[in-house]
């Protein structure tokens, strides 16, 4: 892989990161309310996988702590 193709991938995998913490930060705070330092944490999950699950968890959560685990908080 070429340093230009590098960075291409790196880039997407920023946008995927930003678009997944967008929509658990958007669906909780609808849902549950979300504090400044929870939105805070959340902008520093880097785990795609980890997004993933909160967001499948927000349709049936009935507590904001069952999200906020599925990401390690």
């Amino acid at each position: 892989m070429t340093y230009a193709e590098a960075k291409l991938e790196e880039g997407k995998r920023e946008g995927k990161l930003e678009e997944k913490r967008y929509v658990v930060k958007r669906q909780m705070k609808k849902k549950f309310g979300l504090l400044q330092h929870e939105a805070e944490a959340i902008d520093r999950i880097t785990d795609l996988e980890a997004l993933d699950a909160a967001i499948d968890e927000i349709i049936d959560a009935g507590e904001k702590q069952q999200v906020l685990s599925k990401l390690g908080l």
